[in-house]
């Protein structure tokens, strides 16, 4: 059993890195063709608007995350009746209450003067596509309390391109308005197909198995989900403030421009959560079955991969950002390239809490994942509000980025504290900590040689010696 858990966790691992690639190349496309198609405004429009449809979440309850870890434990246990039940709890749940806050949305959203060129429909089509999109995240959750991960991000891997395909048709033609129909058609033919390969995987699971009390299952949803909600809810905020903010303190171009460095670096951090994302169902079923495993012995090998993988791939992603942006959008925009070298930096530290946010979520424990997001919800508010009358839209990131880095410090210490695990066990201090300073900081090197013209040689030879 251990073994063939141990496999599925490894396959798991492998189809998201797979997937994270094959998303990360048809983004690429995609963000072309839409800064081609509606330009930089009409990108930080929409991404402005999707993000504030968004906030929908905040009345979900936590049943999308608390669903899969209880439906995770009943399928380990062998409870497929209760399994059944939590799935259904999850999905009806979270397309109810999502629904009634995307209403209230609708009403409030048309207000803000930074979307006042967007018509009610347009408006409605944006709505409707966020809330089809919420119960594809419940269709997903259940998809990995099946520990059939893998599946999951085949049905990502095909939104982006279902995604892709549409905006190649319909842009060139319609505008604006040909990416808000296809980005409803694109989230309501993903919702078909995730249904569709859930529908499938639960034909293969026994139909008998003694279903619980309905009222004592909701009430465990809503012991575990409440505190993941409040994480969620923590987590929600980080993109519509920081967004918000941006067109208050710069413009919808700026916007438009974070968009796309946000989600360039969001790719690069996918390959590395995306593997990491598996450790949820594997330790709620491990939690189970064996009390006495220690946690250490999954926590410290997802650490030492970071380590060895994580840092280097982060240091030549900083070295090839002025490339990545020739090549992407035309030319080496100081603004972009700034703000892509900070958020790597930032989401690297976050990568590195990653293992201990994941393996908590297993465990139940979400009071130091919950610390951590509502320390970076906090933080980025205020800290945008001030640094974003001084420095304007870069003085909005950089908030974002030093919130980032204090919350992600935040979870891992105190998830370190809870399990009584030392930062030492990975390895020798010297032997891990400054060869990843020396790879972050020569790759921010040579990756800043366009900055200062006298000085390129120098840089790109101390980023590379580093």
């Amino acid at each position: 059993m251990a073994g063939g858990s141990r496999h599925r966790l490894l396959t798991n691992a492998v189809a998201g890195t797979t997937q994270t690639v094959a998303s990360g190349l048809m983004l690429v496309v995609l963000y072309r063709l839409l800064l081609d198609g509606v330009g930089s405004t009409g990108l930080g429009q929409w991404s402005l608007l999707v993000a504030l449809f968004g906030l929908a979440r905040l009345l979900e309850f936590g049943l999308t995350g608390s669903g899969m870890k209880l439906t995770a434990e009943a399928l380990a246990e062998g409870r497929f009746g209760d399994a059944r039940c939590l799935t259904r709890i999850a999905i009806l749940g979270t397309a109810l209450t999502t629904l009634l806050s995307s209403l209230l949305l609708a009403v409030a959203i048309p207000m803000l003067a930074e979307v006042s060129t967007a018509t009610v429909w347009e408006l409605l089509a944006i709505g409707v596509g966020t809330w089809v999109g919420f119960l594809v995240q419940a269709l997903r959750s259940s998809i990995d309390a099946m520990q059939r991960v893998d599946l999951r991000h085949l049905t990502i891997t095909l939104q982006a391109l279902i995604m892709l395909v549409l905006c190649w048709f319909l842009i060139p033609s319609h505008g604006w308005t040909g990416l808000v129909a296809a980005y409803l058609l694109c989230s309501c033919a993903t919702a078909l197909l995730t249904s569709v390969i859930l529908w499938w995987l639960w034909r293969k699971i026994p139909q008998e198995g003694r279903l619980g009390s309905i009222w004592a299952l909701l009430k465990r949803v809503m012991e575990y989900g409440v505190p993941f909600h409040l994480t969620t809810i923590s987590a929600q905020f980080y993109d519509p403030v920081t967004k918000y903010f941006l067109s208050v303190f710069g413009t919808l171009a700026d916007v438009g421009w974070y968009e796309m460095a946000s989600r360039m670096v969001l790719q690069l951090r996918g390959l590395l959560i995306s593997a990491m994302e598996a450790l949820v169902p594997y330790v709620a079923g491990i939690t189970l079955v064996d009390r006495a495993k220690g946690i250490g012995e999954v926590y410290f090998p997802a650490i030492r991969m970071f380590l060895v993988i994580g840092v280097p791939l982060f240091a030549s992603f900083l070295a090839a950002i002025p490339f990545i942006a020739e090549l992407w959008i035309g030319t080496i925009d100081q603004q972009f390239v700034i703000v892509s070298q900070v958020l790597t930096l930032a989401w690297a530290v976050n990568v590195l809490s990653a293992p201990a946010y994941f393996c908590a979520q297993g465990q139940g424990r979400q009071r130091w994942n919950l610390s951590g997001q509502i320390l970076i919800a906090v933080a980025n508010l205020a800290l945008a509000a001030v640094l974003g009358q001084m420095w304007g839209a870069l003085g909005v990131v950089g908030a974002f980025c030093l919130a980032l880095v204090a919350g992600s410090l935040l979870l891992m210490v105190g998830f370190l504290r809870d399990n009584r695990l030392s930062i030492s066990d990975i390895g020798q201090p010297g032997s891990v900590a400054v060869p990843a300073v020396a790879a972050l900081v020569g790759g921010g090197l040579a990756g800043s040689w366009w900055l200062l013209p006298g000085c390129h040689q120098e840089l790109q030879v101390a980023g590379l010696v580093a």
